[in-house]
């Protein structure tokens, strides 16, 4: 369906206009690296970032595991065929060898100066079904295993922004999701037994300069209540 008639997009105005920059997955890491140059231009931009929380660690051990990169792998390959800019700051606290880590958010976010929040599931399923090679959704007990080095994992990680600023904030379910911004997830899931949704913490992190921190705290798979 094409309309005949032109459409009416409200114009920004950079120096007033508030916009939520975001994306989910691959568009959450883009949204993330690229949320200050954003806001140079529009001086009232704060981010969202859903699912981009790529960890650095190894698959799971399989002797004959598929011919595909690991993440960290496709991370450090995607450097030098993206020509990208990183951040100054993060590439200075890095060795030569080791700016692709300015490529992942648990390093990465803490040099991210705007406003954002991200969120995480601890039971992240895109990272889980690559690096479990799909055994994840089978229940075996190797991949659960797995799953749980994987939760302790990333809640450490979260320390790496946790009090490095007044706006790095972090929403994190005990749930095996991922991207939940397009999906009903976004009003029902929750952190904690009558915590707030994703919805009600964006709402909360728009509304004001504080950072929102809102992390689950439980063990077993996909074990949050409000899951």
């Amino acid at each position: 369906l094409i309309s005949k008639q032109p459409l009416n997009v409200p114009r920004l105005d950079p120096s007033n206009s508030p916009v939520l920059f975001t994306g989910c997955s691959a568009g959450g890491r883009g949204a993330m690296f690229n949320m200050d140059r954003v806001k140079q231009t529009l001086k009232k931009a704060k981010g969202f970032f859903d699912s981009g929380w790529w960890l650095e660690m190894e698959p799971i051990k399989d002797p004959h595991p598929p011919r595909y990169p690991s993440l960290v792998e496709q991370t450090q390959i995607g450097l030098k065929l993206f020509n990208a800019t990183l951040d100054a700051s993060c590439v200075e606290a890095y060795s030569k060898n080791d700016t692709w880590r300015c490529f992942l958010a648990p390093y990465a976010m803490r040099y991210v100066d705007t406003p954002s929040l991200s969120q995480a599931f601890q039971y992240d399923r895109f990272q889980l079904e690559k690096d479990t090679y799909g055994r994840i959704s089978s229940n075996e007990s190797r991949a659960l295993s797995y799953a749980e080095k994987f939760r302790t994992t990333m809640r450490s990680t979260f320390e790496n922004i946790n009090g490095t600023g007044p706006g790095r904030g972090m929403y994190s379910p005990a749930c095996y999701d991922h991207c939940s911004v397009q999906k009903d997830g976004f009003f029902r899931t929750s952190v904690g037994e009558g915590g707030p949704s994703l919805a009600e913490a964006l709402i909360r992190f728009w509304s004001n300069e504080s950072a929102v921190w809102e992390i689950d705290e439980c063990s077993g798979f996909s074990c949050g209540v409000g899951c």
